[in-house]
């Protein structure tokens, strides 16, 4: 293909990816964000990922999804998770469970200059929902989401047909996930591994680390 061809080409794959990564990261930012309930166990009945099985991605989705078939269908399976939700992700108490998934943690920083950094990058790209999830700035979630936020903003670029802009987000969420989530998440998915008492979590570590690696390019997941 040439000329006009190759724009139209390249456009539509580069719109599957910020799709892909967008319906990636608010997934796995919502694992993090949330402590889970029947109806957000329902809805990963029908997780799927796509026909690639790379890196070990569909055997992860397939831990969630198996553990969340019959989560639905008992109030103590559902108890089980909520505990090991705030068991591996609230930071209790050093000998219960993990370090807590902040960044600065496992940079081992005790700089504010990561939390400063982290606050201006959010304000200047219009990130709001950090308020909304109530965290950190260098929490996983929190990361997660606004690898998600800017995936979404590079879809907003190529509809409007604006690819300067694409471009200006694409560079930025390469670094963003270079710079921090890629960084750090793969030591915490490994240490939390370890305290995980159910293969739902052990499937969400799993995947987290994998897409973080791979930056989520691979799958695809759908509802």
């Amino acid at each position: 293909m040439t000329g006009n061809n190759d724009m139209i080409f390249c456009k539509e794959e580069a719109l599957s990816n910020a799709e892909i990564d967008r319906a990636t990261f608010r997934l796995l930012a919502a694992f993090y964000n949330y402590n889970p309930d029947r109806n957000f166990i329902e809805a990963l009945m029908n997780l799927t990922s796509g026909s690639v099985p790379m890196n070990g991605i569909s055997s992860a989705v397939s831990m969630i999804t198996k553990y969340a078939c019959e989560a639905v269908r008992s109030d103590e399976l559902v108890i089980e998770l909520k505990r090991d939700w705030t068991k591996l992700f609230r930071g209790v108490a050093p000998d219960y469970g993990p370090k807590a998934p902040y960044e600065q943690l496992y940079v081992n920083s005790g700089s504010l200059k990561l939390i400063s950094v982290l606050a201006q990058e959010y304000q200047c790209n219009g990130f709001a929902e950090y308020m909304e999830i109530n965290n950190r700035h260098d929490y996983i979630g929190t990361e997660l989401a606004y690898a998600a936020h800017l995936a979404s903003l590079r879809l907003t670029a190529l509809e409007t047909e604006n690819f300067e802009e694409y471009s200006k987000y694409q560079d930025m969420s390469d670094s963003f996930i270079e710079n921090h989530p890629a960084n750090w998440v793969g030591m915490f998915c490994e240490e939390a591994e370890k305290h995980a008492a159910t293969d739902f979590y052990r499937g969400v570590l799993k995947l987290t680390s994998l897409t973080v690696t791979a930056k989520g390019g691979s799958d695809e997941f759908l509802f």
